[in-house]
């Protein structure tokens, strides 16, 4: 769009602060708190980052210590001040993701709020949601979650493994309540001080582009996320040509593509293998509605 403005913030957590992230009770694997170590998603960040410098957005980058729930709350807020109809603000997100308790009862399939697990704790979509109903009329939100449990928050490789990865972006299973149970005053006030803002209260218009479903885990490597990768692949340096639904089943015909490979490795170990456990993307909108955001071509100011 002629004369519209884009900004963008980039969100990469290889390694979390321990004291936020205690347990009760402390479980061995875990005895001074959970410090969720990941390899690629600095990187991840990092990728995405330059890529939105080279479309002409103003691009933030923040990376594990600095990614503070208090950081993304500003800078979220402050594109959310300075952008205006017509505008766009990219938000991407490489991390473990988790869940909680949902107390605002707007979860009506696993009464789970899904979570992003930034340095100094969990950030819940409640909380994102009510940021994103401070953007004006008219501004386009595009948001990349390459995280666990990421279908409709606003990394076993394509596959979830019946044996969770070392690599795999969520909590480990076993910590999940401790984590939670150890923080519950602090998470249920966040909840119950966080407006509950409608659908139709948001003014902007969301397009979600999720690593995976609410249920499932997503996966990665030493160098990026396989969403990310998969992102990056399509994109193509630019080559890409065609609009956001495009764009996206060409992702999805991408982490397909992985995820069989990574299968006829799995079988060929010895390993039962089911299809259904691909990894399996997911896009979600919310907000006002606007048909030209999905024909525009991807990453388009």
């Amino acid at each position: 769009m002629s004369n519209a403005r884009g900004m963008s913030l980039h969100i990469g957590i290889n390694v979390l602060d321990k004291k936020g992230y205690p347990l009760k009770p402390a479980i061995p694997d875990y005895p001074d708190g959970w410090d969720g170590y990941l390899e690629s998603c600095e990187y991840d960040a990092e990728e995405l980052c330059e890529l939105a410098r080279e479309q002409g957005f103003d691009a933030k980058l923040l990376l594990s210590q600095d990614a503070t729930s208090e950081n993304v709350r500003k800078e979220i807020r402050r594109a959310a001040k300075e952008l205006k109809s017509g505008d766009i603000f990219y938000l991407t997100y490489a991390g473990h993701g988790g869940q909680v308790p949902d107390r605002s009862r707007d979860e009506k399939d696993d009464r789970l709020d899904e979570t992003w697990c930034l340095h100094d704790r969990q950030f819940l979509d409640d909380e994102l949601f009510a940021l994103y109903s401070e953007f004006k009329p008219g501004v386009r939100i595009l948001i990349m979650s390459d995280s666990c449990h990421s279908g409709t928050v606003s990394r076993g490789g394509p596959l979830r493994p019946k044996k969770r990865s070392r690599t795999a972006r969520c909590m480990p299973p076993e910590s999940v309540r401790p984590i939670y149970v150890a923080r519950r005053k602090e998470y249920d006030r966040i909840q119950d001080e966080t407006p509950q803002v409608k659908e139709d209260e948001v003014q902007a218009s969301i397009l979600l582009l999720a690593a995976c479903q609410d249920e499932q885990e997503a996966d990665g490597n030493a160098f990026h996320g396989f969403f990310t990768q998969a992102v990056l692949d399509t994109w193509d340096n630019g080559k890409f040509e065609g609009g956001y639904d495009d764009f996206f089943a060409a992702v999805q015909q991408e982490l397909d593509r992985v995820g069989r490979s990574a299968s006829k490795a799995r079988a060929a170990a010895g390993e039962t293998v089911d299809e259904s456990e691909f990894q399996v993307p997911n896009r979600f909108r919310i907000g006002s509605k606007d048909a030209t955001f999905d024909k525009q071509r991807p990453f388009e100011i």
